[in-house]
């Protein structure tokens, strides 16, 4: 079973998070919502650069 936690916002809250196992995490640590156009281009600028927490 994967665990997912959203809201993330800081660094220790994340540090928390991944040293109780939790498998996928999302919110503002990795940045603010973006408008789809810029979404994509932020996607298709980073393939191939993405690594796992």
């Amino acid at each position: 079973m994967d665990f997912q936690s959203e809201g993330v916002e800081e660094e220790e809250q994340l540090e928390t998070l991944k040293s109780i196992g939790c498998d996928l995490i999302q919110g503002y640590i990795w940045g603010k919502p973006l408008p789809p156009e810029a979404a994509g281009e932020l996607v298709l600028s980073a393939e191939g650069s993405l690594k796992p927490i």
